[in-house]
């Protein structure tokens, strides 16, 4: 595939992230040859003439930013895009994750969130781009933050099956400590406790609802998503879902 941007196209100065999941290509902008491969991150600027050419089978995002709002919260914007391509760092595979999140239903149902994740990758953006010291501080508080709780809710949620999920364990994942965390999860109105609580009841209802696990016991069940007293798991499911664990899958089976 060839992507051309020429002269006769150009209609602003955005700035344009092209981060490569997959696949190989060369980027030709304004002149200067620059080879790509998975896991590059390329920076255009979409007032100069480039051409993608991607030699294979590729996955990308792109992500495109008003110059007026990045460049303040950027240190040398222009030299940062005559660099063509950004380093690696943990703004930047916070950024990748953060994008990748939004196709999840809800993530950009209302206008305040969708606000709020504009803000939040401008801010991840800046800190991959090298941030000025003024915007620092925001950024950190802004958009890493909420990225940094993403990824750690995603991981809770690929491990919630695992008895032995702690707090220690997901926090040393994340190279912060255990209180580090804990705040995370205060500034969201919850708890860790809480959420792999929620969560694991939430897996536990999909199972019980599934015709095609009629025959897997309750008690299974429960262990397949982390309780290790059925017991405990028979208390908190009618809190949760007014109906005992037997109650829904019946339920499920007159549908």
């Amino acid at each position: 595939m060839r992507n051309r941007h020429g002269a006769d196209l150009i209609e602003d100065d955005d700035v344009v992230f092209v981060m490569f999941q997959e696949g190989a290509a060369t980027l030709d902008h304004a002149g200067r040859l620059t080879e790509v491969k998975p896991g590059d991150v390329v920076i255009t600027d979409n007032g100069v003439p480039a051409t993608f050419t991607v030699q294979t089978d590729a996955q990308v995002i792109n992500l495109r930013f008003k110059r007026e709002r990045l460049a303040p919260h950027v240190h040398c914007l222009d030299q940062v895009l005559r660099a063509t391509t950004i380093p690696a760092s943990a703004p930047l595979e916070f950024l990748r994750h953060y994008a990748l999140s939004l196709g999840r239903e809800g993530a950009l149902a209302t206008v305040e969130l969708r606000q709020a994740v504009s803000g939040h990758i401008h801010d991840l953006a800046a800190l991959a781009m090298g941030t000025t010291r003024d915007a620092l501080v925001s950024a950190r508080d802004g958009g890493l933050r909420a990225a940094r709780f993403l990824a750690i809710q995603d991981d809770i949620l690929r491990n919630i099956a695992d008895i032995a999920l702690t707090a220690d364990a997901v926090a040393a994942r994340h190279g912060i400590s255990p209180r580090h965390m804990r705040v995370l999860f205060e500034a969201e109105n919850t708890s860790l406790s809480d959420f792999v609580s929620a969560e694991r009841l939430r897996r536990a209802h999909r199972l019980l609802v599934d015709a095609r696990l009629a025959n897997q016991s309750i008690k299974v069940i429960a262990a397949d998503c982390g309780f290790r007293d059925p017991s405990h798991f028979n208390q908190m499911f009618p809190r949760r879902y007014g109906m005992t664990p037997s109650d829904a899958r019946a339920k499920a089976r007159e549908l």
